[in-house]
Parts: C-alpha cells; structure tokens; sequence
C-alpha cells in the first residue's frame, strides 16, 4: 500500500502529463495546418488515397498493375478504403487525427497507463511531424507492438494477436521486434500461442475472400516489378558510404553477433522492455531502409531509456529534433545524417547492456 503523498504525487503527474499532451497535441494540429499548406501530402500518401479509391470503385484487385506500388498488408484497405472517399485535404486531416490518436495509446500503453512528462514530450519530434504532415501509417503498426507487448506482459493471447495484425500493416523494421515478442512465448501454453498466432493467420484467410487468394503471389510480382524509392532514405550504410567507409565489412560482423546476444537474452530471460527496445533500436540501426518518419516506431526505446533515468529521455528527444538542422540549413526535409537518431539509442540499449545496468523486467 503506497502511501497517501506518494499516491498524490502520482496523481498530479499523471494530470501534468496529461496537460503537456493536450497542449502537445494543439501545437501539433496547428503545426500540420499551417504546413499543410505549404506543402503536398507525401507520395505515399497519394498512394494510399489512389490504391483506396481504385479498389472501392472496382478498378484494381490489389497488387496488380492499377496499384503497382502499394506495398501494405490487404487489411489496410479498413483505413485508405474509406478516407479515398474524403476530398484530399479532408483525408489528410483524417489520417493525422488517427496517427495522433495511435501514438497516444502507444504511448499509454507502453506507460502502464503512467507517461512522465519526459516521454509525453517523446510524441513532438521531427519524425511525428514528418509522418502527420506527409499522410504515413506508421503509426499503426507503432500501436501493434505497444498491443503486443502489453498483452504479451499479461498473457493475452488474443489480444497479442491483434498486435500483430497492426504491425503486419507496415513490417519493414519490425522484425526483430516481432521475433523477440515470439521467442518470448516459449514457456506459453500451446493453447494461447495457437490464439495469438491464429488471430494474423485469420486476417491472411480473410483477405483472400476479398482480394484473391493469390494475393501473396500477386504481392511478390508487385515488389518485383515496382521497388520502393530510397533517395532519400537515411541509413547506416549510406552515411558511412558517405565517408568512403565500407559499411559491409563492418556492420554486417557486428550486426549478426548483436542479434545473436538478443536471441540468447530472449531464450534465457524471455521478454523485457530491455528486449523490445533493443530489438527495435538494434534494427534501425543495420536497416537497408528506412525514413526519417519511419523512426515514430522507436517510442518504446524512448519509453524504455527514459525509465531508466529522465537524463537519458532528454538526450533521445533532443537527438530526435536532429532533421530541423538540415532543414533549417539547407531546406532539405531529409538527410542521411538522420540515422543518428537511431544510432543513438542502440548505442544506449547497448551499452546498458554490456554495462550490467539494463534492468530488464521480470519476464512476459
């Protein structure tokens, strides 16, 4: 039983965190409508506006040549279906507003319901505004992993699977995560591991009633025939390309040994907020792609160093706001430069790590 000024305390917390989101997110809102009209939707956007509008109106089945280059989980039509059918600006709006409600309860979720003022501030950083003002759904699969992991932390099989559903929308940096949220089920019954993974299989069934059950196929000819645009993505690779380093003799060593002590620590302790933050950081870290809004999803390590002290939070969210230097100095919106971000945070984990001081929690 806490005692009655340690309840206080959290109380007044709780309601200053609560007040710094509100005006957060006024100042996000009024930040996106101003730019907005400054500057277009992102292309992505205006994919996911033509590919909804073309499948209600029975012009495309999905992954075929009328959508060549949607690259997104079948399930994603419950969101592009019915905004393609708002006038553009309205539909830009509408995705914000999902995007901001998404990070929100990622945010709660990843918190146990108790986010400090440092990590409500981990919601305002370059990449959120990159992501609300360029029309992305990133978001989405952000709220499947903070899904999965509080369901993972309480055996909710079900709901586990749900998580998975939403980061299956946009998987491209989340399979480590994915894969230490599975390793970590190993001492689960075969009854709720049959739940959890049978929630996304139910969603691959079902989208073959709708799209085609040959929507797989159809999705490997749509990569292979239209690959996703990376002028100006921000990876390891391509800042340290811009040095005259050869990236491939030292990344691919060091990134096969960190996912091996990763695996090992998952078998061994099963999941942590140490596991997850780690595998997420570890993964933007050594990806071959990636954008600047694409790193929304490293809230839960932004989450997890902040826990571990508040000095830490201050550094990620300052490290977070790195895109304004260029864009401030040159105009350009993105630069490879941007992969301190990550850079950063899986030299933290790391570092934690080999320090001895991770704390990781009891296991899930």
């Amino acid at each position: 039983m806490q005692p009655v000024s340690q309840q206080m305390d959290g109380i007044r917390s709780q309601h200053l965190g609560l007040g710094l989101g509100l005006m957060m997110l006024a100042m996000t809102v009024g930040a996106i409508l101003v730019l907005s009209q400054i500057r277009p939707p992102g292309s992505d956007f205006q994919v996911y506006y033509a590919t909804g509008s073309k499948w209600t109106s029975g012009q495309t089945q999905l992954y075929d040549a009328a959508s060549r280059n949607f690259f997104n989980a079948p399930w994603t039509l419950l969101v592009i279906a019915p905004i393609s059918q708002l006038p553009v600006d309205t539909a830009v709006s509408a995705l914000a507003t999902l995007s901001i409600a998404c990070l929100g309860v990622s945010l709660w979720l990843l918190t146990d319901s108790r986010p400090t003022p440092i990590m409500v501030l981990q919601l305002a950083t370059m990449p959120v505004i990159y992501l609300l003002l360029t029309g992305q759904i990133d978001t989405i699969s952000l709220l499947g992993v903070a899904i999965a992991y509080w369901a993972h932390r309480r055996q909710k099989a079900l709901w586990l699977g749900v998580g998975f559903v939403l980061m299956l929308v946009k998987p491209t940096n989340l399979v480590l995560a994915g894969t230490v949220l599975l390793l970590g089920m190993r001492k689960w019954s075969w009854i709720n591991i049959a739940k959890a993974i049978g929630v996304p299989m139910l969603f691959v069934i079902a989208s073959g009633f709708v799209v085609g059950f040959d929507w797989i196929t159809r999705y490997i000819e749509n990569y292979q025939a239209f690959e996703p645009i990376d002028n100006g993505t921000s990876t390891l690779w391509k800042w340290l390309d811009s040095f005259g380093v050869d990236a491939k003799i030292l990344l691919i060593p060091l990134a096969i040994v960190l996912i091996l002590i990763l695996w090992r620590h998952t078998l061994k302790y099963g999941l942590s907020d140490w596991g997850l933050a780690t595998a997420l950081a570890t993964q933007f870290v050594f990806t071959p792609y990636a954008w600047v809004y694409h790193y929304v999803a490293l809230l839960p390590v932004q989450v997890y160093l902040t826990r571990r002290h508040w000095t830490l939070g201050l550094l990620v969210y300052g490290v977070a706001w790195l895109p304004a230097g260029h864009l401030i100095a040159n105009g350009q919106i993105f630069g490879t430069s941007d992969v301190l971000i990550p850079l950063l945070m899986g030299v933290l984990c790391w570092g934690l790590y080999f320090s001895g001081q991770r704390q990781a929690t009891d296991e899930a």
